[in-house]
């Protein structure tokens, strides 16, 4: 072999040799930084669309390698470890600006979430799993966060809960209100409206049933593409979150008086006034 034909030889295994450790950070990058700016939410970075578009660039960069398709909901689908996380209230201002999402029948729709309520078994008086209360209905509080809590109210409304915390940690958030983002002509359809006012996703029965969610979707895996919840890089300060009681809770003793209400301040689609504010 000559001298040039085995520097051509070396340097094409160089040039294959760092291709490969290219993919192999990109690949470790990947999976680091999806971590990073999900787990600790995009208010955890200066720029937030700049950080899901790094997201997506470095992603891509792997999927040249493994010939998969990514897509930009797969970036900005909330990961399983949003809802694992153990602070059920901070994770109730956390879901705050996010974007609720439903494909049913083939039906997207889309609502960016507007309010929100946390409930904290088992010493939380107003959540059905208090006192560690274990039946068929409450069982799904008893499982690992991540999934849906869908229940009946009044006979005729059907709310949409996500079940957070570690596996018998009953922690729940009630999605309270949301803002019709995609979809709206469906939305209207369902809920026999003619035009967008704040009544047709203010409230949880309104919006649950613009979204098309019911009770057959109880415990239904947010990581589907079912319904899932997306960060899309709206940042929502603390000094715009209000917080205050909680609605109905009349029979739930000292637990009534807890300040775990929260929505957007000066939002059109709030489902009621505050009852009370804490500062």
């Amino acid at each position: 072999m000559t001298f040039e034909l085995f520097g051509i030889c070396f340097l094409e295994f160089l040039t294959r040799f760092f291709l490969f450790l290219k993919m192999l950070l990109l690949g470790s990058l990947a999976r680091y930084s999806l971590q990073y700016f999900t787990l600790f939410d995009t208010k955890s970075v200066p720029y937030p669309r700049i950080a899901i578009g790094i997201n997506m660039w470095i992603i891509e960069g792997c999927a040249q390698v493994t010939g998969e398709r990514v897509t930009n909901q797969q970036i900005m689908k909330l990961p399983k470890s949003f809802y694992t996380r153990t602070d059920v209230l901070q994770i109730s201002k956390d879901l705050l600006g996010k974007y609720l999402v439903t494909q049913i029948d083939d039906i997207r729709t889309v609502g960016k979430i507007i309010e929100t309520e946390a409930y904290r078994g088992p010493d939380d008086q107003a959540c059905h799993a208090r006192n560690n209360h274990r039946t068929p209905r409450t069982e799904p509080f008893f499982r690992e966060g991540g999934i849906a809590y869908v229940y009946i109210c009044y006979g005729i409304h059907h709310l949409f809960n996500v079940i957070t915390a570690k596996k018998d940690m009953p922690h729940a958030v009630l999605i309270r209100a949301i803002e019709p983002v995609e979809g709206i002509s469906t939305m209207l359809q369902r809920r026999n409206y003619d035009k967008v006012k704040p009544a047709l996703t203010a409230g949880p029965g309104a919006a649950g049933k613009a979204l098309g969610i019911h009770k057959d979707y109880n415990t239904t895996n947010l990581q589907s593409n079912l319904i899932w919840i997306e960060d899309r890089g709206d940042m929502v300060d603390e000094s715009q979150i209000f917080a205050g009681m909680r609605v109905g809770m009349g029979s739930a003793g000292e637990s009534a008086l807890l300040p775990w209400r929260f929505y957007i301040k000066g939002n059109k689609w709030v489902s009621r006034p505050l009852v009370a504010k804490y500062e």
